[in-house]
């Protein structure tokens, strides 16, 4: 499998919620206006910008596959980041591979950590 791929199949498996109580979760915190991988521009520079920040995701060791796998939607030049992440760590890196590669203040972080945390994953 290619890396493009297997970056499309990444971003449609994360897109969905994989159950119920996701699926309510995702109405909840967006009342259905979220960004959503279905937003993605097809613009070839928006396209290469979500394929570069996808492949610095997936070249990290410092990254879970769950963070390898958050949601990068690209419009016009803007990254919006979503997804849930095992810790503020991670939620962290993920951040600040997107802004290396888009800028600063054109990441938008909606990155979730779980709704529990424990000791380990307030890093």
């Amino acid at each position: 499998m290619n890396l493009a791929a297997l970056a499309l199949s990444s971003l449609l498996l994360a897109g969905a919620p994989k159950t119920a109580e996701d699926h309510q979760h995702h109405a909840r915190t967006d009342g259905g206006m979220a960004v959503t991988p279905m937003d993605q521009s097809n613009s070839e520079p928006d396209r290469k910008l979500t394929q570069s920040i996808r492949k610095a995701l997936m070249d990290d060791d410092r990254l879970s596959f769950t963070a390898k796998n958050v949601k990068i939607i690209t419009q016009a030049g803007t990254v919006t980041l979503r997804g849930l992440v095992p810790n503020k760590a991670e939620r962290d890196a993920v951040r600040e591979l997107a802004q290396k590669m888009a800028g600063a203040k054109n990441v938008i972080d909606q990155l979730e950590l779980p709704a529990t945390t424990s000791p380990e994953n307030t890093n």
